[in-house]
C-alpha cells in the first residue's frame, strides 16, 4: 500500500509548506499538482508585477534588445531563487515529491527543485504503482505570454479537445505517456473532465472554461481514455474545501488550496484518510 501526500497551488505560502513537511510524516510521498510559484498581489499574479517592477528598472537601457535580454535575465533570475527557497521546504519532508508544472510555475524552475521529481510528459514505477503527470492548462499568466513565453513551454502542450466526441490531437509529452503499459496515477495542473471545472472557487471563472471546446486537453483525455488510471489529482480551481468524485471505480481529487488531503491506494484503489488543514 502507498500513501501519498496531495497538494495543489501553494502560491509560495511558507506556512503552507512548513505544515507540508509536518503532514508529510507516515506518507510514502507528495503528490504535487502544480503552481508551487506566484504570489498572488492585489488580486493579481505576481509574476506580471515582477515584470512591471522589472520594466520600469530598466526603461532607459538601450538599445532595445539589450534591454529585453536584460529584463528577461533578471525575472528569472528572481524566480530561480524562489524556486530554491521552496525546494528546501520539499528537501526537509524527506520523501519523493512528484509534481507537475502549473501555468504559474516558468519550466526553468526544474533545474533549481532537486527534491522535486516532475513526471510532466514523464512516467515512473512507484511501489508497483505507475505515475504519470500533464500540465493539461493552456492558460499563459498575465503579461508573461507577450513578454517571455518561452519560459512557459509546457503551457504549449495543450491541445484542445474541440468537442466530447472528438478525441483531438495529444501533444508529444502526453505521446511519451501514452506509450507506458499502464497508468495508475495520473497527476494533472488542470482538470482533464469539464464537470470539475465548476469547482472553481475563484470570482469571475469565464462560464466558458466549462466547455470541451476550451478546458480540456486532448493528450489529458487521451492518457484516461487508454489507461483509465485509479486517481487523478489535479488543482487549478482554488477551491476552499478538497472535493473529490467517484466515476466508474476511480477517483478525481482536487485538494484546494486550504488543505493536504492524504490518499492511500491499496490493490490499486484509493482511498482518502484524512484532509489535513493548513491552518
Amino acid at each position: 500500500m502507498a500513501t501519498f501526500l496531495c497538494i495543489a497551488d501553494i502560491h509560495e505560502d511558507e506556512q503552507k509548506l512548513e505544515k507540508i513537511v509536518e503532514f508529510s510524516k507516515g506518507c510514502d510521498a507528495i503528490l504535487d499538482a502544480g503552481d508551487d510559484l506566484d504570489r498572488f498581489v492585489n488580486n493579481g499574479d505576481e509574476s506580471a508585477a515582477i515584470i512591471r517592477n522589472i520594466c520600469r528598472e530598466f526603461s532607459n537601457m538601450i538599445p532595445s534588445q539589450r534591454r529585453t535580454l536584460a529584463m528577461k535575465d533578471a525575472f528569472r533570475k528572481v524566480y530561480e531563487d524562489k524556486a530554491v527557497k521552496i525546494n528546501e521546504y520539499y528537501r526537509r519532508a524527506g520523501i519523493p515529491v512528484f509534481a507537475v508544472l502549473g501555468n504559474h510555475d516558468p519550466s526553468f524552475v526544474v533545474s533549481r527543485m532537486s527534491a522535486v521529481n516532475y513526471i510532466h510528459g514523464k512516467y515512473t514505477d512507484f511501489m508497483g504503482l505507475t505515475l504519470a503527470g500533464l500540465p493539461a492548462t493552456g492558460e499563459f499568466v498575465r503579461m508573461v505570454q507577450d513578454f517571455c513565453p518561452e519560459y512557459y513551454p509546457h503551457i504549449t502542450w495543450y491541445n484542445r479537445v474541440e468537442s466530447e466526441r472528438t478525441a483531438g490531437e495529444p501533444s508529444n509529452a502526453a505521446k511519451n505517456i501514452l506509450g507506458s503499459g499502464k497508468v495508475d496515477v495520473f497527476v494533472t495542473h488542470k482538470a482533464f473532465r469539464p464537470e470539475f471545472h465548476s469547482w472553481s472557487s475563484r470570482p469571475g471563472l469565464r462560464s466558458c472554461d466549462y466547455a470541451y471546446r476550451n478546458g480540456v486537453d486532448a493528450g489529458a483525455v487521451a492518457v484516461d481514455r487508454k489507461f483509465k488510471p485509479r486517481l487523478n489529482v489535479f488543482g487549478h480551481y482554488h477551491m476552499r474545501e478538497p472535493r473529490s468524485a467517484m466515476i466508474e471505480g476511480r477517483m478525481f481529487l482536487g485538494p484546494g488550496v486550504n488543505h493536504a488531503v492524504k490518499v492511500a491506494m491499496n490493490d490499486g484503489m484509493p482511498e482518502i484518510i484524512e484532509a489535513l488543514k493548513y491552518t
